[in-house]
């Protein structure tokens, strides 16, 4: 009688989800499993629904991401060298620490992401949106960022040696002790933006807007140092 009862109380407490669980399978698209260090390198995403999804560690190398939805996503640390993630959403997405080098971002959204540390040398963001997005200590050495919109982004310490950031959005952004050397800044705007303490040596600033600009200390395209 007291088995019974006892089995009966188990078996109730399961019904309300208060006892033992079973484990949920992790989600599984076009063949990728979407988990923490999945194995997915040339995956065919396009187009997937993996918003808020956990891809830590993840390898994505030449994955296939065009137009998916990675709206707040986890990918810190995660290998999407040479994956193409032409219009993906990545609003609020960490890729924190991530590998991006060569990799396709062109019109995709990155508003509020954070990409901290993130390797992204030779990727290609043309037409990118990321509005207040943190870049700091970033390396975008050789990156495509035409017409950007870097909307008062967060590139602190960032390294930008030669990245071409024609036509791009950069009013408000906070550039402190950046690397920005070489870099194209044509026709760029740089409205109240600051960088402070930066390297601008050999930077092309032709037709660049930089009214309420500060530079203070930053070192600029003619070798003279901002007072």
């Amino acid at each position: 009688m007291f088995t019974s009862i006892a089995t009966l109380s188990i078996s109730a407490l399961s019904i309300l989800g208060l006892g033992a669980t079973t484990s949920v399978p992790a989600k599984t698209v076009g063949g990728c499993v979407i988990k923490a260090n999945t194995q997915c390198k040339k995956a065919n995403l396009n187009g997937a629904s993996l918003a808020k999804a956990t891809l830590t560690k993840a390898n994505l190398r030449s994955a296939k991401l065009r137009n998916a939805n990675l709206a707040g996503a986890d990918l810190s640390r995660a290998d999407l060298t040479g994956a193409d993630l032409t219009g993906a959403n990545l609003t609020g997405a960490n890729l924190r620490g991530a590998k991006l080098t060569n990799a396709i971002l062109k019109s995709s959204k990155l508003g509020k992401a954070n990409l901290t540390g993130a390797s992204a040398a030779k990727a290609d963001f043309t037409n990118a949106s990321g509005i207040k997005a943190n870049l700091s200590y970033i390396n975008l050495t050789g990156a495509t960022l035409v017409n950007t919109n870097l909307t008062s982004a967060k590139l602190t310490s960032s390294y930008l040696l030669q990245a071409n950031l024609t036509g791009a959005n950069l009013s408000s952004i906070t550039a402190m002790y950046s690397n920005m050397t070489s870099v194209n800044l044509t026709s760029a705007n740089l409205t109240n933006a600051t960088i402070d303490y930066a390297f601008m040596f050999g930077a092309i600033t032709t037709g660049a807007v930089q009214t309420g600009a500060i530079f203070t200390g930053t070192q600029m395209p003619n070798g003279t140092i901002q007072p």
